[in-house]
């Protein structure tokens, strides 16, 4: 972006909060200035330089605006304007201010304060849970016998609208869980009786 594509984005964007005759004048000096007809100094108020920043977003445009008016206020940025006004500043001096907010991407003032470093997400995105046919089982068995617990009848019809899968194939799948389950317990006794008293038992 050059200066004079910065400066003629001025035009619309400060003619959003100018009255007329301001729009007018804004107009007419930005003009003359890419003109190479003006090389007096051009200033800016902290309400025109918060819209500049954020073009877009009036809420950040007022939280910008805000912010200058407390470095002001507190010292932190000065211009050679303040002896005549301390709401209004060259915009060459806002790069001086060192603790300047972020501006939006597509701003005007980025020919000044150079592009916005764009945001990285440094989070690492939870990994995403993939439920495997036999935890899936198990789960649908573990839910079916809550479900017959709280009411026998129509339990199954109710758990597989519930999961919006078909009856029967669900049916299937909760009596192989308990096949499944049944061989677990099944191994872990056989296991059990394998091992006493911290020791591994010899077969007979």
């Amino acid at each position: 972006m050059t200066e004079a594509e910065a400066l003629k984005r001025f035009i619309p964007i400060l003619g959003r909060i100018s009255t007329p005759h301001e729009r007018q004048v804004i107009t007419r000096n930005i003009l003359e200035r890419i003109a190479g007809q003006q090389t007096s100094v051009m200033g800016i108020n902290h309400s025109q330089a918060g819209a500049l920043a954020w073009p877009a977003d009036p809420a950040k445009a007022k939280a910008f605006e805000n912010a200058l008016n407390v470095a002001v206020d507190g010292g932190e940025f000065l211009s050679l304007l303040h002896r005549h006004d301390r709401r209004h500043f060259q915009i060459e001096e806002l790069a001086s201010w060192p603790d300047c907010p972020a501006i939006a991407p597509d701003s005007p003032l980025t020919f000044w304060l150079g592009e916005p470093a764009p945001v990285q997400d440094t989070a690492t995105p939870a990994p995403v849970a993939v439920e495997t046919p036999h935890e899936r089982r198990a789960r649908w068995l573990d839910m079916f016998e809550a479900e017959e617990k709280r009411e026998k009848r129509g339990a199954l019809q109710r758990l597989a609208d519930s999961e919006g899968v078909d009856r029967s194939n669900m049916g299937k799948d909760i009596a192989k869980a308990r096949e499944e389950r049944d061989t677990e317990r099944r191994a872990g006794g056989w296991t059990a009786q394998l091992v006493q008293d911290g020791k591994r038992k010899r077969k007979r």
